[in-house]
């Protein structure tokens, strides 16, 4: 499945907007592939990419939207 939200290119301007300036490229795919894990049932990248998608609905409503875009990305990681 392919999920524009969660491309490289989404996540760049993320990383960009948030002051990081080393490569974003490992990161993605660090966390991309650890929602690809067999195990996971619900916490996919698809999951990600939904709550995302909903998050882009509310974005505007936040004192600190690039901290809480980075949090949904990251929220199911471990």
């Amino acid at each position: 499945m392919d999920f524009p939200r969660l491309s490289l290119e989404t996540w760049r301007a993320l990383w960009v907007r948030l002051g990081a300036r080393s490569d974003p490229a490992p990161a993605h795919a660090a966390v991309l592939a650890s929602y690809a894990e067999p195990h996971r049932a619900y916490h996919t990248g698809e999951h990600i990419a939904r709550t995302l998608g909903l998050f882009d609905g509310i974005r505007g409503r936040l004192r600190r939207p690039d901290e809480a875009e980075l949090a949904v990305w990251l929220h199911d990681l471990v």
